[in-house]
């Protein structure tokens, strides 16, 4: 439906590009699928939120988050030496291979392999864009909007 105006509780179909500060292109969801989203469930920044509100099909934004905006401050903490037996993994990791970690609270993570050593291995559990500040190019594709009557508020 051209025309048509995203607003809070709207269903979209987003193109996404995430640049470095250079322009380098991080990642895209081209050529593939556009991102599907309910603005206002959260599953995305709200400053993506922010910038398709009032879009229309084909309409494009430029977002620019700094490092605490986007996926925080690189933490040197969040690096640390396990012992491999303690992973379970199939085969010897490799420097760059990414494995899920538990975490103390049990939790479960994604942490990179740094270095390998004869029966440990350093991680990096930050994210890959961690400490960058990053800029997204938001193509709005589509908008499905609410059902009338729908509430503004979660």
């Amino acid at each position: 439906m051209d025309g048509v105006k995203a607003r809070f509780g709207d269903t979209v179909r987003v193109h996404f590009t995430t640049a470095d500060m250079e322009g380098n292109v991080l990642e895209s969801s081209r050529p593939g699928n556009p991102q599907t989203v309910v603005i206002g469930e959260g599953t995305i920044n709200p400053l993506f939120e922010e910038a398709v509100i009032g879009c229309s099909s084909g309409d494009v934004r430029t977002v620019r988050l700094s490092a605490d905006q986007a996926y925080g401050k690189y933490r040197k903490q969040l690096i640390f030496t396990l012992k491999k037996k303690t992973l379970s993994l199939k085969e010897e990791p490799e420097p760059g291979q990414i494995v899920v970690i538990s975490l103390p609270s049990g939790q479960k993570t994604h942490a990179v392999v740094r270095e390998v050593k004869a029966t440990k291995i350093v991680v990096d559990a930050n994210h890959p864009y961690a400490g960058k500040d990053l800029i997204y190019t938001l193509e709005l594709v589509d908008v499905q909007s609410r059902p009338p009557g729908g509430s503004e508020t979660l």
